[in-house]
């Protein structure tokens, strides 16, 4: 079993210092610093620490695909409640959506006590946007280099994937590898209002001719990122992508 503590320290509306330990000689601190003012910023800082600290820094030793092994203790009970669902802190979701994804089976739990952090005036050794953004790139045949989302994962594992959870990126990386995905040929006033509303970025639906399955690509700059993946007819693909490049901004 892997565990990561983690705790955070308001230090203003904008900023947050985060203490973390994985064990009582491999521990440190890192600060959480939004250009606004977030409500709940502490709740905010200890997601973005936990993410930035497995998937970024690798801090577990290797490359996380799911939750499998993974012990996760955060101070702040809504994190358990974010994790499962039940929260109405609607607003925090974005931040969460990697535990219900990337390390959807990881336990979760929460102790305001932790015997094994640093002090609460350690330096950070370095600084993170809460609004940073962790993909897994995947090269595919017919889309080319894909960035999957964090919100694409956790709605194909609520969409279609029924088996163990801890399987579901494999199985969502095998159907984007398919040489068969073909552009979905989108209706005019669905192109016309995409264009109104949001310009130069790029948006593309694929799927395979005899899958239900519909995978929403934005492009941004040089990237292609999996937005969201859904079973849609042609009228309701816009709200659909509408909801998930709000979700990724």
């Amino acid at each position: 079993m892997n565990y990561l503590s983690i705790k955070a320290i308001k230090m203003n509306e904008l900023e947050a210092r985060v203490l973390w330990s994985v064990s009582a000689a491999k521990n440190g601190a890192i600060l959480v610093r939004s250009e606004k003012a977030l409500p709940d910023i502490e709740i905010i800082a200890e997601l973005t620490a936990a993410k930035h600290l497995i998937m970024e820094r690798t801090i577990l030793g290797n490359t996380v695909r799911n939750g499998t092994g993974v012990h996760l203790t955060f101070s702040r009970g809504a994190i358990k409640k974010l994790a499962t669902g039940k929260s109405a802190k609607k607003h925090l979701q974005k931040y969460a959506a990697f535990l219900s994804s990337r390390l959807v089976g990881a336990q979760v739990e929460v102790n305001k006590k932790m015997d094994r952090l640093p002090c609460d005036d350690t330096p950070a050794s370095e600084v993170v946007s809460p609004d940073a953004r962790t993909y897994i790139e995947l090269e595919t045949p017919a889309i080319g280099r894909v960035l999957i989302s964090d919100h694409a994962l956790q709605r194909f594992i609520e969409r279609f994937f029924p088996g163990k959870q801890e399987n579901a990126l494999k199985s969502l990386e095998e159907r984007l590898l398919n040489p068969e995905l073909r552009p979905v040929k989108l209706p005019e006033n669905v192109r016309a209002h995409k264009d109104r509303k949001y310009g130069q970025e790029r948006r593309r639906v694929y799927r395979h001719p005899t899958d239900v399955v519909h995978f929403g690509v934005i492009t941004r700059g040089e990237d292609q990122i999996l937005v969201t993946v859904f079973n849609r007819n042609d009228t309701e693909i816009s709200s659909e992508m509408d909801e998930a490049v709000h979700i990724e901004q």
